[in-house]
């Protein structure tokens, strides 16, 4: 998802600087580009980051010493997998709506694909919290 999310600003760069030499651009394509930028490609790498790497670091915390000793559970489990697909569809949809309302100049529609990435923001939260509060199994 990162790299497909890093793709979007590099074409919308392209773009942009197409539609600067023919005078065809807007206010609007600096604040989409900043915005795929920010929320699109930085976002969906916290994103992916967080739920490869957070994962690993507390179970090495509770388990490091058991790891061999019995059967642990792996750094995947200490997350709902299911909260964090519906996560990334939630933010894919926030994010298209945002993005549509920009270049229609719609606030609507900008305020309903904020909201959405709001909820996106809520679930990421819990999913990190179950994370960090995840206590370590009896061997």
């Amino acid at each position: 998802l990162s790299v497909l999310m890093m793709l979007i600003p590099l074409i919308f760069l392209i773009s942009i600087t197409g539609w600067l030499f023919t005078g065809k651009m807007s206010e609007k394509m600096g604040l989409i580009y900043g915005f795929i930028v920010f929320f699109g490609w930085i976002t969906a790498i916290i994103f992916g980051m967080t739920f490869k790497t957070l994962p690993f670091i507390v179970w090495n915390r509770m388990y490091h010493d058991k790891a061999g000793l019995g059967q642990t559970p792996n750094p995947r489990e200490l997350f709902n997998n299911n909260v964090f697909v519906m996560m990334i569809l939630i933010y894919l949809a926030g994010f298209g709506l945002f993005i549509a309302g920009a270049s229609l100049g719609n606030a609507s529609i900008i305020t309903v694909g904020s909201g959405i990435l709001i909820g996106a923001a809520v679930l990421y939260n819990w999913n990190v919290i179950k994370v960090l509060s995840h206590k370590p199994q009896k061997l």
